[in-house]
């Protein structure tokens, strides 16, 4: 399958990791292994996190979280441990 690159994949970014950078570009993240795709979302996750006053959140995401409560209170799903959830998304990967 080919991908499409914009102009901007060769433009390098640089994220935080556990205190450790990391500068790579668009086109080297496409080469990564999936696992290590989603190692890089969990930091980029939890960079915003820190910054989370200055992301405005959709409309959508208050209708979605209403909707999981309510579904939550009638029983229709199950919370599950992050660590859990992570480790079963990890094993989709590998």
């Amino acid at each position: 399958m080919r991908v499409a690159v914009p102009r901007l994949a060769h433009a390098p970014f640089t994220i935080h990791k556990h205190h450790q950078l990391i500068q790579m570009s668009i086109l080297e993240l496409h080469k990564l292994p999936n696992l290590e795709k989603l190692k890089i979302i969990e930091a980029l996750w939890e960079d915003l996190l820190m910054q989370k006053e200055d992301i405005p959140s959709p409309s959508w995401h208050e209708e979605e979280l209403l909707k999981t409560e309510a579904d939550y209170r009638a029983g229709r799903i199950a919370p599950v441990d992050w660590s859990e959830a992570k480790t079963t998304l990890r094993a989709r990967f590998e």
